[in-house]
């Protein structure tokens, strides 16, 4: 049975933070960098493995052909993956849903993609962490961005609320076996071969031929 909630709940969750910040202003300038961006990357790993089962869901994979094709696959593209093998699963309205979450976290790769690929150090102030940013695109261009502790606790709780969700739809496609759209690849009852070296027609096209027979 779930705990209800209580009044009591927000100003325990601020204590919890304030505790956090307590604690994080105690370390080492070294040892609390390593601790911000360790804890983004602990979240991070748990957000794709929920991504890898969504589409492995999605996809109507099981764990092992799913473990493999997730496997060597970079992350944008999991989400082109998603987006696109979820629209033919669910509804219209749900499929828009989760499709603002899928985009989100394209958008915030960009981020993991700076921290996971550039030197830091804690900034001299020790409110944040300073990235140090290299582009080569014709001229070189060196650069600095700044994670404040704020935006890594804003970043962490959005990681946190999106794995949430995609553990959710990854609920959702599982119970849904039945294609809501058009598009799948079913046998044909013709002789020309599919890509695959078996007989395939799409979807619609089966159904068209059907319709002219009755």
């Amino acid at each position: 049975m779930a705990k209800k909630k209580t009044s009591k709940e927000p100003a325990q969750q601020q204590e919890q933070v304030l505790a956090l910040s307590s604690y994080l202003e105690s370390l080492d300038p070294l040892v609390l960098s390593f601790a911000l961006v360790g804890r983004f990357f602990a979240y991070w790993a748990l957000m794709e493995t929920e991504l890898n089962r969504v589409i492995t869901s999605a996809l109507g994979m099981n764990k092992l052909q799913g473990s493999i094709v997730t496997a060597e696959i970079d992350f944008s593209k999991k989400v082109f993956m998603a987006r696109t093998s979820v629209k033919y699963r669910i509804n219209d309205k749900e499929a828009a849903k989760y499709e603002k979450l899928l985009l989100r976290l394209a958008k915030l790769s960009e981020d993991r993609n700076i921290i996971a690929h550039n030197a830091f150090l804690m900034t001299d102030r020790k409110d944040g962490v300073s990235f140090f940013t290299r582009k080569a695109r014709g001229n070189l261009d060196l650069d600095s961005k700044v994670y404040t502790i704020h935006q890594w606790e804003s970043m962490v709780s959005e990681i946190d609320e999106a794995t949430a969700m995609l553990e959710e739809l990854s609920g959702i496609l599982k119970k849904n076996t039945n294609p809501a759209k058009l598009g799948y690849l079913l046998p044909a009852q013709n002789t020309d071969l599919g890509v695959f070296g078996r007989a395939s027609t799409p979807l619609a096209l089966a159904e068209d031929a059907n319709e002219e027979k009755d």
